[in-house]
């Protein structure tokens, strides 16, 4: 995945949790991805992934601390 942002999102009382996300263009069509990753204390643990649609997407990459962005 060539993702466009990785976010690093911690909550009170909940573990880290490390988002990846994507947005690509299939078929000529937008998609969004975000993949989501937790730490248990030793290594990041895939969570949860799925597909939002842009309104929410659009939340997702506003959420946390960017560590990284695509150029």
């Amino acid at each position: 995945m060539d993702p466009a942002t990785v976010q690093l999102i911690e909550r009170d009382n909940a573990l880290p949790e490390l988002a990846v996300l994507g947005a690509y263009r299939v078929r000529g069509r937008e998609i969004f991805v975000k993949l989501a990753y937790r730490w248990t204390g030793k290594a990041w643990d895939g969570w949860s992934a799925f597909a939002p649609d842009a309104k929410h997407w659009a939340g997702y990459v506003s959420e946390g601390v960017p560590i990284w962005r695509r150029r």
